[in-house]
Formats: structure tokens, C-alpha cells, sequence
């Protein structure tokens, strides 16, 4: 319930914030408002992945009591962390004067901007990249109320620090760190708190060694790839859509996927809520729990979509048409009804690779991913299918053997644990003093 609410606050105060800054800023400065605070969603790829092998292993320290480890991994993240965040500032100092803003921006009050802009969000997400960390604790120890919490009263900070700007006049580099650095300070306010509750959890510094910093590496290169088709999944059928039809169908296939992926906020919620008891369930050795679980939130997916589905077709796309300028045709039911199976097919990817990730496998699902995702750019690129075809590769070719192939991933990993728990059970079971009976199983 946090979570949703730290997201739905997200969602909320981005909207919200919108209207007051373009009466202040006026369209052009307003445009370099957004193309900055976008970026943010390009840089997530920044941290390599780290914080998910960060994640990992505090949950494995969590399932065995192990209160010695946590403070050396955490100390490595940090250091990690720290380090990429140095990186991002002075690349974007040292690249920022070399790109020639007078050539893509046009006003001389944008030029004057742009790249103070740039910087000021490149410093901004630096001050985040260690602050994630407190996130992925609370995710690991399955506390995330707390720090999802913290990101909420961030958010909800940063949208009132953005209209007082406003109304003072302040300046376009000013706006952009309020609006992304805030959340992160916030969010960084929360170590001081969690090291004084739980002093076994302040970072060792003794503890940094490059075996460590290669796990947390190693583990972050299979995410990133993760990432990246992920990304490549959600904004595909966008992507193709301005390729093949123009920027006016793209944007309607856009705003339906927004539209029609609301049941996504819910489950990808619920998934990621999970994720830690997933991950110490794992370690424990309780795969029939996990099993059972994973089932549970899948036939939450499935009944959330079914209603999306009916809705949806019953509706007809008309009143989306509506909801923009009215001057785009209507898609059809049929593309209505491709899109939600795409986006439903997606989340129950979702709920599988979550798991794979928490235990660490994270490197086959890059691969089983990229081939599908080329083979539908391949067919929009040569075929020039309309826009049923196009939205009907994405589910038969893209996402189909993507579910497929995840689903018996997920299936062969709690298998081998299945299998492997009554093996150790048998064993225990041979080896009790002789005037024992074994248990009748």
C-alpha cells in the first residue's frame, strides 16, 4: 500500500506540477523543462545494475541471521555507488561545453539554460544513486513501508519546493534540482535513522574488497541487460508505431498502453512487495512456498486483465479518441484487444522475472529476450505491416516466447529446489540413530 501510494504520488505530483511551471517557464523553456527531468528515465540504466546484486545479498544475509555480512556489503555499494555518481558529474562537466547547444536550440534565453540544466540534473541523480541503496535495504529486510515511505514524503517535499520556485521566479538548473534532488535527500536523511536502529547494519569500510565489488559488478552486468529489453518491451510498440505510421499514431499507441496498463501499477506493486520474501524463501530452502505464491499473484494478473480486457473492448476506442484531440481515427477493437493482451502477457513475464532476479538469474533472460524483440523490429522495418499486424507481431513474436521462455526458467529453477529439498530430506531422514524409526512420509 505504500508503494502504491509513493508511486501514485509520483505520478500525481508530475501532473500536478505540470500546469504552474509552463505558465511560468512559456513553451520553449517549458520544453527544456521536460526533455531535462525525462532524462531521468535514460539515466536508471546508470548504476549498472549494483543495486539489485546489493539486494540480493542482503536478502541471503536476512534468510541465514547473518548480522556480520550485511555491513561489508553494504559498505562495497556504497563505494560503488559513490564512485559512479563522481563519474556522472564529471563526464557531464567535461562533455556539456563540447556539444553545440546553438545549433538544436533556438531561443537565446533556451541557450542560456540548457546546459546549466543538464548539469544541475546530472547532479542531481548523482545525490540518488547512493540513496537507492536505503530502498533496496528496506526491500531486502522487507521493511520497504519505511523507505517507500521516505520516497512518498520526498516527493510530496519536492512538489511544493517546485511551486514556491515558481513563485519567486526562480531559474530553469534551480527547478530541475528541486524537482529530482529531493526525493533523494530525503531519502538519504534515512541512513542516519536506520544505522541508529539497527547499529549492525552501519557500513564496515573495512569490509571493501574486490572480490565483493566484482559480485555486486557481475550480477548488476545481467540487470542491466535486463533493463534494457525491458525498456526495449514497454516502449517497442511505441517506438515502432512513429517508425512505421508517424509521430500522431505513435502518440495514441502510446496514450492507450498508458491507459491500458493501469492493472500493471497494482500488480507490478504487489510483485515488487514480494520480491524480499521471495528471495528469503529461496535461501530457506521453501520452494513450495514460492511456488504457491507466485501462482497466487498470477491469478491476481490474470483476473486484473480479464476485467481490463472486457472493459476495454466494450468501450471501443472512441472515447480515447475523446480524450485527445479527436483528430486521430479511432483504432479498432482488434488493436484494443492486441494491446491488452500485450501489456497482460507482459506483467505475467513480470511476476516470473522478478523471482529469477532475486535469485540471481540474470543472465539466460537477456538473451531468450533480445532474439524476439529484433525479429518484431525486423518485420516493422522491412514489412511495413498496418497497425493490427504490427500490434499482433508484438504479442505472437515478441512477447509470447519471452512469457514462454521465462515461464520454464522459473519452472526448472523451483524444480531443482523441489527436488533437491526432498533429497536432503531423505538423507536426513537415513541418517537417525539406529533405534529410530523414520517417519512415515
Amino acid at each position: 500500500m505504500v508503494m502504491l501510494i509513493s508511486r501514485g504520488l509520483s505520478v500525481l505530483g508530475s501532473l500536478a506540477t505540470l500546469p504552474f511551471v509552463a505558465r511560468y517557464l512559456g513553451g520553449e523553456l517549458f520544453g527544456l523543462w521536460l526533455l531535462v527531468t525525462n532524462l531521468v528515465a535514460v539515466l536508471v540504466f546508470a548504476d549498472l545494475g549494483v543495486a539489485i546484486g546489493f539486494q540480493n545479498q542482503l536478502i541471503r544475509c536476512f534468510a541465514a541471521d547473518d548480522r556480520e555480512s550485511p555491513s561489508k556489503w553494504l559498505a562495497n555499494a556504497i563505494v560503488v555507488m559513490v564512485t559512479m555518481a563522481l563519474s556522472i558529474v564529471l563526464i557531464a562537466w567535461l562533455m556539456l561545453p563540447l556539444i553545440p547547444f546553438d545549433l538544436i536550440v533556438e531561443s537565446n534565453e533556451a541557450r542560456r539554460w540548457v546546459a546549466a540544466s543538464l548539469m544541475s540534473l546530472a547532479a542531481s541523480f548523482a545525490i540518488g544513486l547512493p540513496a537507492m541503496l536505503l530502498e533496496y535495504v528496506g526491500n531486502a529486510y522487507q521493511r520497504g513501508y519505511w523507505t517507500h515511505g521516505l520516497i512518498a514524503i520526498g516527493r510530496l517535499v519536492s512538489l511544493l519546493a517546485v511551486a514556491v520556485a515558481c513563485s519567486v521566479e526562480a531559474s530553469v538548473p534551480v527547478l530541475v534540482a528541486l524537482f529530482v534532488a529531493i526525493p533523494h535527500c530525503v531519502s538519504l536523511l534515512g541512513f542516519p535513522v536506520l544505522w541508529w536502529k539497527v547499529p549492525w547494519l552501519r557500513p564496515d569500510f573495512k569490509g571493501v574488497s574486490i572480490d565483493k565489488t566484482r559480485q555486486l559488478l557481475q550480477v548488476g552486468a545481467g540487470v542491466l541487460g535486463l533493463r534494457i529489453t525491458h525498456t526495449m518491451s514497454m516502449q517497442g510498440p511505441t517506438w515502432l508505431t512513429a517508425y512505421v505510421f508517424g509521430l500522431t499514431d505513435a502518440g495514441l499507441v502510446a496514450f492507450l498502453q498508458k491507459l491500458l496498463a493501469i492493472p500493471l501499477l497494482l500488480t507490478q506493486t504487489m510483485n515488487g512487495s514480494i520480491q524480499g520474501a521471495l528471495g528469503e524463501a529461496a535461501a530457506k530452502g521453501q520452494w513450495d512456498w514460492v511456488r504457491s505464491n507466485l501462482l497466487r499473484l498470477v491469478r491476481v494478473v490474470c483476473i486484473a486483465f480479464a476485467i481490463n480486457t472486457v472493459l476495454a473492448i466494450a468501450i471501443g476506442g472512441e472515447p480515447f479518441v475523446l480524450m485527445l484531440d479527436g483528430k486521430v481515427p479511432a483504432p479498432s477493437r482488434i488493436v484494443m484487444l492486441l494491446l491488452c493482451l500485450y501489456t497482460g502477457m507482459f506483467c505475467i513475464r513480470n511476476v516470473f522475472g522478478v523471482f529469477l532476479m532475486v535469485v540471481d538469474r540474470v543472465f539466460y533472460q537477456p538473451l531468450y529476450r533480445i532474439v524476439p524483440l529484433l525479429s518484431t523490429f525486423a518485420i516493422a522495418h522491412f514489412f511495413r505491416p498496418d497497425l493490427s499486424v504490427l500490434c499482433a507481431s508484438f504479442v505472437l513474436i515478441s512477447e509470447l516466447p519471452q512469457m514462454l521462455c521465462t515461464l520454464f526458467e522459473a519452472r526448472l529453477v523451483i524444480g531443482r529446489g523441489l527436488r533437491n529439498c526432498r533429497t536432503e530430506n531423505r538423507l536426513e531422514i537415513g541418517a537417525l540413530p539406529g533405534d529410530a524409526k523414520p517417519l512415515s512420509m
